[in-house]
């Protein structure tokens, strides 16, 4: 099981987490999560998986130093989603680590990890 420590928000609501170097995920993650209420029990969350890290440095850069504006975009959706961000690499090694994310059942051992 990966570890999630909260971040920085970088800008609006919500709750921003990411994972740790002590116990990374499959991928290292950032999550975002624009309506978190901690008085809520969830049983359940519609997710949104995005797959990104060209020109990042790195996981936390896909939601601090955001050009897509994905922070806000999800934000001012008004809809109770979560984002979660594997960082897949940058300019020089993007493809070489995005290997493995459609094979066998990578996603949803990542899923479950996070």
């Amino acid at each position: 099981m990966a570890e999630l420590e909260e971040g920085a928000p970088g800008g609006g609501l919500g709750l921003t987490l990411y994972d740790t170097d002590k116990y990374p995920c499959l991928k290292r993650t950032g999550v975002y999560w624009p309506k978190y209420d901690s008085q809520k029990n969830y049983s359940s969350l519609n997710v949104v998986i995005w797959l990104h890290g060209l020109f990042v440095t790195g996981h936390k850069a896909l939601l601090t130093s955001d050009p897509a504006a994905i922070r806000s975009t999800m934000s001012s959706s008004g809809r109770d989603v979560v984002l979660i961000a594997p960082f897949i690499g940058n300019t020089d090694a993007y493809y070489g680590q995005a290997n493995g994310l459609g094979e066998g059942n990578f996603g949803e051992r990542y899923i479950n990890q996070v």
